[in-house]
């Protein structure tokens, strides 16, 4: 059931929505980003977000900050026109990732006392990504923003990439596909000794030549791999952050580990090219990319009992 609007019954807290914005995108990728002030004037706790595309048909998927170093305000005011463009996240440092939409993505609603901490004062900072095409086209995308009480104790819950192609967790890299190739890629990296953690989701991304990916842990001291995600036909159109039924605790030392498999050839239907073309890293559909999410907290005791 496609539902054109807001995916949960209960009203947020608040709403937050970009000015209506024309897509600049003729013959190249915008990646548009748009401040929106929270106006909050006390840290908050997020237990929940949805973002609600304003126009499905040009937005090929949003990434949800937060900013509370003022940066990325200050490049919006740079520019004359509504947001300003920044290709590879926000252009701000100290923005942190919160959020995000691609297409077949639901909200994400953290279990009773968890939550994303926000900042006093921080603004939101949505960046869009209008497709090559879309020029002339309107978009007015919001996202729908629920807190907890302020005096509710709440335990924090981070969402990082941890696994990407550009830092050193990819073993075997340069992320490139030569054309008329199928190439096998590895990620790993290892959680600190002590640190133990929860869990909750994984995001794993590539685009139109990946062909199928996995994720899974290994504990010190145990051969038996922890399953994570399996997608076997992977599918550009139709991802997103995925809950386990219960969070899965790692121990301190495991190591997370993603296995990508590219196929830059004629037999991959969704190859956008013809002639085929040398496939290099980066953020453009034409590019590729291979980035897993997690959802996580601090492990505590019967944490696996708690029901996604």
């Amino acid at each position: 059931v496609f539902i054109d609007g807001t995916q949960l019954s209960t009203t947020p807290n608040a709403i937050y929505q970009i000015p209506t914005y024309t897509s600049t995108a003729t013959t190249s990728d915008v990646y548009q980003c748009f401040v929106l002030p929270s106006g909050l004037w006390t840290q908050h706790h997020i237990t929940a977000l949805e973002v609600v595309p304003g126009n499905r048909s040009i937005v090929h998927h949003v990434l949800v900050f937060q900013d509370s170093t003022g940066n990325c305000r200050a490049l919006d005011n740079a520019t004359p026109e509504i947001g300003y463009t920044n290709f590879g996240g926000v252009g701000g440092n100290g923005a942190k990732l919160i959020g995000s939409w691609v297409p077949g993505a639901t909200p994400y609603v953290l279990p009773a006392g968890m939550s994303v901490p926000l900042a006093a004062n921080a603004d939101f900072v949505l960046q869009i990504h209008y497709p090559a095409g879309t020029a002339g086209l309107q978009d007015s995308t919001k996202i729908n923003v629920f807190w907890a009480d302020d005096d509710t104790p709440n335990r924090t819950v981070n969402i990082e990439r941890v696994l990407s192609h550009n830092n050193a967790t990819l073993q075997n890299g340069p992320l490139y596909i030569p054309a008329n190739t199928v190439r096998t890629f590895v990620e790993q990296f290892t959680l600190p000794d002590g640190f133990d953690v929860s869990l909750l989701a994984v995001n794993p991304h590539m685009h139109l030549i990946g062909r199928k990916i996995k994720v899974f842990a290994l504990s010190p001291g145990n051969p038996d791999t922890i399953p994570l995600i399996n997608i076997p036909d992977w599918d550009f159109h139709w991802q997103g952050s995925y809950f386990f039924r219960h969070p899965i605790k790692l121990v301190g030392g495991s190591t997370l580990y993603a296995v990508a498999e590219y196929d830059n050839t004629l037999d991959n239907p969704n190859n956008p090219n013809f002639p085929l073309k040398d496939i290099l890293a980066g953020e453009a559909t034409t590019n590729e990319m291979m980035l897993v999410y997690f959802f996580f907290t601090t492990y505590q005791t019967s944490d696996e009992t708690i029901d996604l």
